[in-house]
């Protein structure tokens, strides 16, 4: 059930992208048809996607194996290791800075969700009869593929966060990308579950909770992608903890959900490290307010400069790009004012102005056209 499941969230996934991509675009869908077959048939682009794709549907499949052969409770614990694995990666591959503060609130946000999640299941184990019972093999596999999927989903989501914030494409067109490379992946899955016996029909055990979840799937896949896009991966962690501790707290009065002394100490946990994280935010931030260009290039300052602010300037050229013009920078040996004009693609300056792009990430890229500057003193 698992795999079809998975094929026919992709599906799903799909169809909203292409229609999200083309109501984006606004240019009707034969021209949104084109633009997307246009990025598809970038080769090195489509391999990067592809290698996602595959990774999503290798965590998925564990997910669900791990589902199938642990305790709910020891699988709610193991589960909130993404949270450090995606912190790790977020060090590791997009250079983030964070401080100890924000390292410890990691930590405390990990016992707390574990602590509260905890509890939801216990209710569950009670009695004899309604507990599962699984061999110690059986146990050993499912802890095994659970913090293998969480690694992959702390990589993954790391990532994928590279490819939407340093690649040109949108996220839409992004989203397709995933999902057309992840259909193969499932469907071959899917034929060879459907292969080995016992053989059932391709909607067997299908009812409307099946459909739901498939729905959930879908949809889940795209606000991680959109929220990953416009903040990052560790803080979407922190988002889905507190979602998780209100849904939680909103039970108690819906589903008369009691909660113990141990799910009040994990809110409470998840409550205190949202507040150090959030309070040392600065810290976590990729790209600092100072960032130093150090060349030898005739085409750059040779003193240490530090950008300072940064101010629009338009000017079309004859080739149809526009210059942004990078405006008081300050020398720090002269102290004087350093104006420097960078051509830049309209279609960058068109995603600095939506928020994409960070226009120091723009002057450091494209320090090798600056062709002018003049010292103030």
């Amino acid at each position: 059930l698992q795999t079809s499941v998975v094929f026919w969230s992709e599906i799903v996934k799909l169809v909203i992208s292409i229609c999200a991509f083309i109501c984006e675009e606004n240019q009707g869908p034969i021209v949104a048809t084109k633009i997307i077959y246009n990025g598809l048939s970038n080769t090195v682009d489509t391999v990067k996607v592809s290698g996602l794709s595959l990774l999503y549907t290798v965590q998925n499949n564990l997910v669900f194996y791990a589902a199938a052969h642990l305790e709910p409770s020891l699988f709610q614990v193991l589960l909130q290791a993404k949270l450090l694995f995606t912190a790790i990666f977020s060090v590791c591959i997009l250079k983030k800075s964070l401080s100890k503060v924000q390292w410890i609130a990691l930590l405390l946000l990990t016992a707390g969700m574990a602590m509260a999640q905890i509890n939801q299941h216990q209710s569950v184990h009670v009695t004899q009869s309604t507990k599962l019972d699984h061999s110690i093999q059986e146990t050993w596999l499912g802890t095994a593929s659970l913090l293998g999927a969480t690694a992959l989903s702390g990589f993954s989501g790391v990532y994928l966060e590279k490819i939407l914030k340093h690649t040109k494409p949108s996220l839409w067109l992004r989203n397709v990308q995933l999902a057309i490379s992840a259909v193969p992946i499932s469907a071959i899955l899917l034929i060879m579950e459907q292969s080995t016996p016992p053989k059932r029909r391709l909607f067997h055990d299908y009812d409307w909770l099946v459909v739901l979840l498939i729905l959930w799937f879908a949809s889940g896949g795209i606000i991680v992608a959109l929220a990953i896009k416009h903040a990052d991966n560790i803080l979407k962690g922190f988002a889905n903890a507190l979602a998780i501790v209100v849904t939680s707290l909103c039970s108690i009065y819906l589903f008369d959900f009691r909660p113990s002394r141990e799910f009040c100490f994990g809110v409470a946990l998840v409550i205190l490290s949202i507040g150090l994280y959030v309070g040392n935010w600065s810290a976590q931030t990729t790209t600092p307010p100072y960032q130093k260009i150090d060349t030898n290039s005739d085409h750059q300052l040779s003193d240490v400069v530090y950008l300072k602010t940064f101010t629009e300037k338009h000017s079309t050229n004859s080739d149809g790009d526009e210059s942004i013009t990078h405006k008081s920078v300050h020398n720090r040996r002269k102290r004087s004012t350093t104006f420097i004009n960078i051509v830049v693609s309209t279609s960058d300056l068109k995603r600095v102005k939506q928020g994409e792009l960070n226009p120091y990430h723009i002057i450091l890229n494209h320090a090798a056209f600056v062709h002018q500057y003049q010292l103030h003193n």
